[in-house]
C-alpha cells in the first residue's frame, strides 16, 4: 500500500508511514477486526456448556447467568453472542421444569403407580382380609365342635368310639410361611410336609395354618395343619402325628355356655 500523504510504499500492516510518520487509519481498522474476529465468544461457550450441565443445577444456573451478563455488557452484540443468550435462557427453564417435577410429578406419579400395583395384587390373590379362625364355633365332619377363643385358650368336643371326648387347654398359630418353616424346623420327625410333594402358589401358602394345641389330657402338643378357604367358611385340618383330618364349617350362631 501506499501513503497518502507522501505517497511512499509501505508495508500494509504498519500503523505509520516509515517516510513521513502520519498515522495510517486503514492498518488500525484492519488490526482491530483482525482482533476482534479471533477473541473468543464467550456467551455462546458458556451458554453450551450450561445445557450440557443442566443435570447438576449447581453448575448449569451460574453458568447460564454468567453467558448472558456477558452478552449485555458486549459492545458487538454479534449473532453469536445474541445465541449463548438463547441457550443460557433455555437452560435455565429446563432446569427449573426439572426442579418442579422433582418436587411434585414424580411423587404424584409414584403414588399412582403403588396404587395400580396394590390393586392388581389384590384383584390376582382376590384377597381384602385374612381370614380369622379365632372368636368362632366349628362344627367338623365327625360330628365335633371346636372353639377356638381370641384369648388362646380351646375346647374341643370330639367324638370318639361314640363317646364325648372334652380336649380344652391352650393353642397357638402359625400362618403361612411361618407355620410351614416351623413345621420343617421342629417337626421333621413326622415327615408330614415336603416341599418336594407341596408346591403351592403364594395363594395358597397365605390360607395355610398351624395350629399346636396343648392339652388337659396329653402330654404332648397336638399338632393340626390345614388350610382355611378365602371365604373363611371352610377349615381342613390334619393331625399330622397320626394323619388323620377333619373338615369343619364355620358355624354363624354361637351356643351353650362357652364365652367365645
Amino acid at each position: 500500500m501506499y501513503c497518502t500523504d507522501c505517497g511512499k510504499k509501505i508495508d500494509s500492516n504498519n500503523r505509520y508511514c516509515t517516510n513521513c510518520g502520519k498515522k495510517l487509519e486503514h492498518g488500525i481498522k484492519k488490526n482491530e477486526t483482525n482482533k476482534n474476529n479471533t477473541s473468543p465468544n464467550f456467551p455462546l461457550i458458556l451458554g453450551i456448556f450450561s445445557l450440557i450441565c443442566i443435570p447438576i443445577p449447581e453448575i448449569s444456573i451460574p453458568l447460564a447467568i454468567t453467558s448472558i451478563f456477558l452478552a449485555i455488557k458486549s459492545k458487538t452484540h454479534n449473532k453469536l453472542e445474541t445465541l449463548g443468550v438463547i441457550l443460557g435462557i433455555l437452560s435455565i427453564i429446563i432446569t427449573i421444569f426439572l426442579f418442579i417435577s422433582t418436587l411434585f410429578v414424580e411423587p404424584l406419579a409414584k403414588e399412582l403407580i403403588n396404587s395400580i400395583d396394590s390393586n392388581n395384587y389384590n384383584n390376582d390373590t382376590q384377597q381384602i382380609i385374612e381370614p380369622e379362625l379365632s372368636g368362632y364355633k366349628w362344627m367338623g365332619s365327625d360330628s365335633s365342635i371346636l372353639f377356638l377363643k381370641k384369648d388362646g385358650t380351646i375346647e374341643w368336643n370330639k367324638k370318639t368310639n361314640n363317646t364325648d371326648q372334652l380336649l380344652y387347654g391352650n393353642y397357638e398359630t402359625y400362618n403361612g410361611e411361618e407355620a410351614i418353616q416351623y413345621i420343617e424346623q421342629y417337626l421333621p420327625q413326622y415327615k408330614f410336609y415336603k416341599k418336594e410333594n407341596n408346591q403351592n402358589s403364594s395363594e395358597q401358602i397365605q390360607y395355610t395354618y398351624l395350629i399346636i394345641l396343648t392339652s388337659n389330657t396329653t402330654t404332648t402338643p397336638i399338632y393340626l395343619y390345614g388350610q382355611i378357604s378365602m371365604d373363611g367358611e371352610k377349615l381342613n385340618l390334619t393331625n399330622i402325628q397320626d394323619n388323620s383330618t377333619i373338615k369343619f364349617k364355620k358355624q354363624d350362631t354361637l351356643s351353650g355356655s362357652i364365652d367365645i
